[in-house]
C-alpha cells in the first residue's frame, strides 16, 4: 500500500505540514506563535513602542509583513493603527496633494470604522469638532445611502437624550395629529350645528410638525493637505485613540508596478523623501520597503532625521525559526528542526541550507519543502531527511528559484537584453566565485561589454568588490545560488 504524502509528514511528528505556507498573511492563524524575534530586532520594536517614524526595509521574504503584525498585536486599545497595503485607490505618478486625500480617505475609514466597534460616539466633542468630524465622515467615507449618511451625521452632531426625545416625539406625532384633527373636527360640527351652517369637511393637517434634528451638513471642500490630515488626527485623539499609526505595507506587489524597480522606486518616492510627513508628531508613519528599490532613493532619504531598520537574519536566527515554525506544526512533538534530519545538524547539507537561505526565512522554508518533497519520493517510508535527499532538494531550489523575485527585469525591456538570467550564464563560466574583469571576459567571452555588465551586476547587487590582485580590482559572487550552480555545473535557466 502506498503512503501518502499526509502520512509521510505525520511520521516525522507532524499534524500539519509546516513548509507549504511562505507568507504571513497565509499564516495569521498561526502568526503570533510562529513569530520569533531576530537579532536586531529589538532597536526596531523600541523605535515603534516611542512611536518613532521607520521606513523599514529589507529583501522579499524576510519577514516585515510579520514585524507589521508584530507591531499591530503589540499596540493597546488606544491605537489607532491604520494598515494600509492596497493602493489601487493611488494613481501612478500621484502628487502629495493625492496622496494626502488617500490617506485622509483610509484614516477616515478606519476611524469611524473603530468608533463603531469601541462604541465611541464622539461626545465629548464640542459643537465644532463635531461639524469637522461630520465633514470627514460625509467626504472621505463610503456611504450605503444618503439617508445612511445623514443618520450617521445626526448621531455625531445631536446628544443622544435630544435624540431620544426625538424619536420618542416621531412615534407619539400620528397619533398626536389624528387626535388633533379628531378634535378640530368635532368642535366645527359643534359650531356649525349651532350657527345652523352647513358643515363643510376639513382637510387633514399637520398640527404637530416634523422635528427633524438640525445638523450642519453643508460642507465646504477643506482640501487634501498635511494639515487637513493632521485636524483628522487631533480628532482621532479627541475620540479617545491617544496614539495614530499609518502603516504601508507591500507596495511592492502593485500590479500596476510591474515588478519593475525603477517603477516601484519612481512610485514611492513621494512618500519616502516627505520630509514633513515623516517628522510630524501628530502620528506615526511605518513604511515597509523593498530593500532594492529601497537603494535606489537612499540618497534622497533623509536618513539622519528617519529611522531606517534593515531586517536580516543571521544562521542563529534562521535555526530558530525554522525551531519554533516546526514545533508550533506539530503541536510541540518535534523542538528542533535538525531532529528531523538523518544525522542531526551534522547531515551533509545541513549548513549549506542555511548558507543558500542567504539570510532569508522564506527561502529557508522552501529548502526544506524542497528537500522533504525529495525524501518522500527516494522512501516514502523514512521518517528521516538523508543527505541524499538533502542534496537533490537543494539542487530543486537553485534551479528552480524565480530570480525575478529578487532582481527583476525592467518592464520596458527588449526580449533580447541583459538581465539576471543572462548574467547567470556568464558567471557560471568561471572557474569560481572571485574574479576580474578580465577573467569574465577570458571565460565568458563577453568582450568590450564586460565593463558594463560588471558594473550592472553590481549595481542590482549580484557581485561586489572584494579586494585587489595584480593591480586589479576583484570581486565576488554575491548570491550562494549562483555560487551554487557554479561549483555544481547546474544550469539556471528561465524555463526552470
Amino acid at each position: 500500500m502506498s503512503v501518502s504524502f499526509g502520512d509521510f509528514y505525520k511520521s516525522f511528528g507532524f499534524s500539519e505540514y509546516p513548509f507549504s505556507v511562505y507568507t504571513s498573511e497565509n499564516e495569521r492563524s498561526h502568526g503570533k506563535d510562529l513569530f520569533v524575534d531576530f537579532s536586531m530586532y529589538s532597536p526596531i520594536i523600541e523605535g515603534f513602542n516611542n512611536g518613532r517614524t521607520m521606513l523599514l526595509a529589507g529583501d522579499r521574504g524576510t519577514g516585515k509583513t510579520a514585524i507589521i503584525y508584530d507591531f499591530c498585536r503589540k499596540v493597546d486599545e488606544n491605537c489607532l493603527v491604520v494598515n494600509i497595503s492596497d493602493y489601487s485607490d493611488l494613481k501612478v505618478g500621484f502628487n502629495s496633494e493625492d496622496f494626502y486625500n488617500y490617506i485622509i480617505c483610509q484614516l477616515s475609514e478606519r476611524l469611524f470604522a473603530k468608533m463603531a466597534s469601541d462604541k465611541k460616539t464622539g461626545s465629548q466633542l464640542n459643537k465644532s469638532d463635531k461639524v469637522l468630524l461630520s465633514y470627514f465622515l460625509a467626504k472621505h467615507v463610503k456611504q450605503a445611502s444618503k439617508d445612511d449618511l445623514h443618520r450617521k451625521i445626526v448621531n455625531l452632531q445631536v446628544d443622544w437624550k435630544t435624540r431620544l426625545g426625538g424619536t420618542i416625539y416621531s412615534i407619539l406625532r400620528i397619533p398626536l395629529n389624528i387626535g388633533a384633527n379628531a378634535t378640530v373636527t368635532f368642535l366645527s360640527d359643534i359650531i356649525a350645528q349651532a350657527a345652523g351652517v352647513a358643515k363643510h369637511p376639513t382637510e387633514f393637517r399637520e398640527y404637530f410638525q416634523d422635528m427633524t434634528s438640525a445638523v450642519d451638513d453643508d460642507f465646504s471642500d477643506t482640501g487634501s493637505s498635511l494639515s487637513t490630515l493632521k485636524k483628522l488626527t487631533a480628532l482621532a485623539k479627541k475620540v479617545g485613540y491617544s496614539r495614530i499609526v499609518i502603516v504601508l505595507d507591500k507596495i511592492d506587489e502593485d500590479a500596476r508596478l510591474n515588478n519593475s524597480a525603477e517603477e516601484i522606486a519612481e512610485f514611492i518616492e513621494p512618500i519616502v523623501t516627505d520630509v514633513r510627513l515623516l517628522t510630524t508628531e501628530e502620528f506615526q508613519v511605518v513604511v515597509a520597503l523593498w530593500i532594492i528599490p529601497y537603494n535606489m532613493l537612499k540618497d534622497k532619504v533623509r536618513t539622519q532625521k528617519i529611522y531606517c531598520p534593515s531586517v536580516s537574519w543571521d544562521n542563529t536566527d534562521l535555526v530558530s525559526a525554522a525551531n519554533r515554525r516546526v514545533s508550533v506544526f506539530s503541536s510541540k512533538n518535534v523542538r528542533e528542526v535538525s531532529s528531523i534530519f538523518e544525522d542531526g545538524s551534522d547531515t551533509v547539507g545541513f549548513l549549506e541550507i542555511l548558507e543558500l537561505a542567504n539570510k532569508n526565512p522564506r527561502d529557508l522554508w522552501h529548502l526544506l519543502d524542497k528537500s522533504f518533497r525529495a525524501q518522500y519520493k527516494i522512501d516514502p517510508n523514512s521518517s528521516k531527511i538523508s543527505a541524499n535527499a538533502l542534496a537533490h532538494g537543494i539542487n530543486d531550489f537553485v534551479c528552480q528559484f524565480n530570480f525575478y523575485e529578487y532582481y527583476p527585469r525592467k518592464s520596458n525591456a527588449r526580449a533580447n537584453s541583459m538581465d539576471i538570467y543572462a548574467y547567470i550564464k556568464h558567471l557560471v563560466k568561471l572557474p569560481g566565485p572571485d574574479f576580474t574583469k578580465n577573467q569574465l571576459n577570458d571565460k565568458a567571452g563577453t568582450g568590450g561589454s564586460t565593463h558594463n555588465y560588471v558594473v550592472a551586476m553590481e549595481s542590482m547587487g549580484l557581485v561586489e568588490r572584494s579586494g585587489q590582485s595584480g593591480g586589479s580590482t576583484t570581486f565576488r559572487i554575491r548570491d550562494p545560488k549562483v555560487v551554487h550552480a557554479l561549483k555544481n555545473n547546474l544550469d539556471i535557466a528561465r524555463s526552470n
